[in-house]
């Protein structure tokens, strides 16, 4: 399960409010042809391009930084697994409310709130 407050402790950080955001719209992308597609393709590169750029920057922070640098890297892992559930149809619930989306992804227990 992977639980996302949208108006939480992600604001601070452009990457983890862009996919947020682009996860809680995917209902309206999906009324464009070829979107939702096009979107999930964007995610998965970046995804992995993200991994690498994280790997690099790991590597090469000082070692009094490395906890706050792998902070950062867990915190943008989360919100990219929360976009992929997104577009992968995994059962999702929103309650505005809160701002807070839900999605329930099989063998992940992954909490953000």
């Amino acid at each position: 399960m992977i639980v996302v407050n949208h108006s939480g402790t992600n604001s601070a950080n452009p990457v983890t409010t862009v996919l947020s955001s682009t996860a809680i719209q995917k209902p309206e992308f999906g009324a464009i042809p070829l979107a939702t597609a096009l979107v999930k393709s964007e995610i998965k590169s970046l995804d992995t391009q993200t991994k690498v750029l994280n790997a690099c920057l790991i590597d090469k922070t000082s070692p009094s930084y490395v906890a706050a640098a792998n902070a950062l890297v867990t915190q943008i892992n989360i919100f990219f697994a929360f976009a992929r559930a997104a577009y992968n149809n995994l059962v999702s619930y929103y309650t505005p409310k809160r701002k807070t989306l839900i999605y329930l992804q099989p063998k992940s227990d992954v909490y953000l709130i």
